[in-house]
């Protein structure tokens, strides 16, 4: 069943991201203001099956963050699981470019698939970003402190 909702929501995603509609408005400007620091992102959902959020968030950190450890590009992580649905399970990873954010599908990769398979209801959502950082004082102390996955 999660392969069926993945296919689509890939499909829905490759068709989203040719239509006109989305080509047709001004190019987005990068955050290229003084005082943030910009990377690129890609958020993977996943909704854990009944009684597996907390294996799954294990597995994610231990053997899926190793396996983007080795790929090219790859910056660090970020594993967050919802306050109000234990279950549901984001992980942003942090890219070097933004091709390397939107082509790397590490989630499709065959040792993911087989590590987190028997963990997850559904692959629910995919999507891209261009991470804007302030470089605030607050907040550069604030990651500095802060542990990456």
């Amino acid at each position: 069943m999660s392969q069926v909702i993945e296919t689509g929501l890939k499909a829905r995603e490759q068709t989203n991201s040719q239509s006109e509609s989305w080509k047709a408005g001004p190019p987005l400007e990068t955050f290229t203001r003084t005082g943030t620091s910009t990377s690129n992102a890609r958020a993977v959902e996943f909704i854990a099956k009944p009684g597996k959020a907390g294996e799954l968030e294990e597995c994610i950190r231990e053997r899926v963050l190793d396996s983007l450890n080795k790929r090219a590009g790859f910056l660090g992580a970020v594993v967050l699981t919802s306050n109000k649905e234990s279950r549901l399970i984001q992980v942003i990873s942090f890219w070097s470019t933004e091709r390397a954010a939107v082509e790397n599908r590490w989630e499709d990769s065959r040792v993911v698939r087989q590590t987190i398979h028997p963990l997850i209801d559904v692959c629910a959502r995919v999507q891209t970003y261009t991470v804007a950082i302030s470089n605030a004082p607050k907040m550069t102390e604030g990651i500095a402190n802060f542990q990456v996955c």
